[in-house]
């Protein structure tokens, strides 16, 4: 666990609170109406039991101000699933654990489809992401994913404890500095071209796809430019490499209910990453970056490997899935990402249900005058478009 300096009797208490994992079990039915939803936290975002701050100077003056812990959330409300559970009155609104956060640290509300900046400074490693930090912005703890009612009062009040006992500054100062630009040289760019090569295919598992032997979360770009590789040097190895991740991502779909993969064989386009490493088990949100990455890997293995008729037909049915669910033929441009619609009580069947797939949302939130910010929800799908009037 990364930490910044602070009391040893406050870490290991939070090292060893760390051990207590909590493992939730899914649910296999989310629609609309359910507990575990957009909607519903969305509802508990604006019902006001925490008072969200956005990120930025104010909030963090506000901590130093008042002597009190940042509560920083990192969350993924358009399609993490577990961003809902988080979000709702068994977890963080719980009536044991809002009012901490409310009335003793400086709760901050992070959108991360909007800043990826600060996704990349806050992750913890997954979605929802939880961050507590003193007033001078140095990180106490942090974990992903749902703990347990007890497990997050224990190690909040903690942190109130400790930043009460501790001095900090009395206001917030900044120092920037100014680097120079570095080139690297020819030299340096290919080494970095060849350690690349060799991380991949040390990583590469020969026997399931993709990389590691843990969870498998697919890589379109180490795939593509495996490909790149085999162009270049026509080396199977690397073609190899890109067939066999392809075929065990691939799910037959006679076989939905007992092998289904990271590919959905029915609507097309992949999956998020799987919890196995054999691709079963997947999350079932849909992104685009992710499914644009892999469109370009297997397009391009299905013109290196001529013969390869399931790489073309993966290429052709997640483009299909792009252009007819995220493409805007109205405003132009594309929606970012689709949730999981149900889990595998969905995506696990043929004809796929129907239910709760009809809902169409708009909200509108006003900004600054003659300046509005809309957010559009057409089923899942999510997007915000700021214009100007």
């Amino acid at each position: 666990m990364r930490t910044k300096p602070s009391s040893v009797g406050f870490l290991l208490l939070i090292l060893f609170l760390g051990l207590a994992v909590f493992i939730l079990t899914s649910v296999d039915t989310v629609d609309a109406s359910s507990h575990y939803s957009y909607e519903h936290a969305e509802k508990m975002r604006i019902s006001g039991k925490i008072e969200w701050r956005d990120y930025g100077a104010d909030a963090f003056q506000e901590a130093v101000e008042q002597n009190k812990p940042v509560f920083l959330l990192l969350t993924a409300p358009s399609w993490c699933y577990w961003c809902h559970v988080y979000t709702s009155d068994d977890f963080i609104y719980h009536p044991l654990v809002y009012p901490i956060i409310n009335e003793k640290m400086v709760p901050i509300y992070v959108d991360a489809d909007q800043r990826q900046d600060l996704t990349r400074k806050y992750l913890e490693g997954g979605w929802p992401s939880t961050t507590v930090l003193t007033p001078s912005n140095q990180r106490l703890f942090g974990y992903s994913g749902p703990r347990t009612v007890g497990n997050m009062v224990v190690t909040m009040e903690e942190a109130v404890q400790y930043v009460k006992s501790s001095k900090f500054f009395s206001d917030l100062s900044y120092n920037y500095e100014i680097y120079g630009t570095t080139i690297p040289t020819t030299t340096q760019l290919s080494n970095l071209v060849i350690d690349h090569t060799l991380n991949i295919l040390s990583s590469y598992d020969p026997v399931k796809g993709g990389f590691g032997t843990d969870k498998k979360f697919p890589q379109g770009r180490s795939l593509d430019f495996a490909i790149e590789n085999y162009d270049s040097s026509q080396d199977i190895e690397f073609l190899t490499l890109a067939r066999n991740t392809l075929t065990n991502q691939y799910t037959d779909p006679n076989q939905l209910t007992e092998q289904y993969h990271l590919f959905d064989p029915i609507e097309g386009g992949f999956h998020r990453y799987s919890m196995e490493p054999d691709w079963s088990s997947p999350h079932y949100e849909k992104m685009l970056n992710l499914n644009a990455r892999l469109l370009k890997a297997y397009a391009h293995l299905s013109t290196a490997d001529p013969d390869n008729s399931l790489a073309l037909l993966v290429a052709e049915k997640t483009d299909e899935y792009i252009r007819t669910n995220w493409y805007d033929e109205k405003l132009g441009g594309f929606y970012a990402n689709t949730d999981v619609k149900g889990g595998k009580a969905y995506y696990q069947q043929n004809p796929r249900p129907l239910k709760g797939l009809e809902l169409k949302r708009l909200n509108i939130q006003i900004g600054i005058p003659k300046r509005y910010s809309h957010t559009f929800t057409y089923g899942r799908l999510r997007t915000t478009l700021n214009i100007e009037t």
